[in-house]
This record gives structure tokens, sequence and C-alpha cells, in this order.
């Protein structure tokens, strides 16, 4: 995996408070919630390789595992819904990512 700046992992004590001390979900919830932020910033190699296998089996947006990345698939929400990470235009960005890099064969 690439290295990516230790910035982009770290919350502030307010994200923190807001992701830990919620007393409906459980505490491990947002576990994965920084690293995930982390990969969104960054784009990183893992979504890449998600995206270009969903885009193979031409799956769409609501039943891709692209999007099972942000759902911790413990019964409570996702981190992001389809509906965040299509506002927030994901599979844009890893479209023309991927174009560039030359990488969904």
């Amino acid at each position: 995996m690439p290295l990516a700046p230790a910035g982009l992992l770290l919350i502030t004590q307010q994200t923190r408070e807001a992701w830990f001390n919620d007393p409906n979900l459980p505490f491990l919830h947002n576990g994965m919630h920084a690293a995930d932020n982390m990969a969104l910033a960054d784009g990183a190699t893992v979504l890449l390789q998600e995206y270009c296998a969903d885009k193979k089996a031409n799956l769409p947006h609501a039943g891709s595992s692209l999007a099972l990345q942000f759902d911790p698939q413990d019964g409570f929400p996702p981190y992001y819904t389809v509906q965040d990470l299509e506002q927030m235009n994901l599979w844009g960005t890893l479209g023309t990512k991927a174009a560039q890099l030359n990488i969904c064969k």
C-alpha cells in the first residue's frame, strides 16, 4: 500500500468524541473510519482495485464491493452511504485515476 501523510489519519478531539462516545453505536464501529477517510483523500490502491473489479463485474454502485468498503457490516449505519459516495464523486474520481494509471484491464 502506498504511503500517505500521517495527517490524513489523525482526527480532531471533536471527531473522536462523535465517533467513539455515541452510546447508540458499539465502540469499535468507527474503528476503521479514519482509515477509510484517508483512503478517500489519497485514492488508495485498495479502492482502485475494488473499483476495477466492480467495473469488470458490471456491478451497480449500490451492490459494489467499493461501497462495502465504507460499511463495517456490524448492523449499524455505514460510514458513508452510496449516496454520500456518489455526492463525493468517488466513482468518477477513481475512474479518472484508473484511466490515468491504465490499471482496469
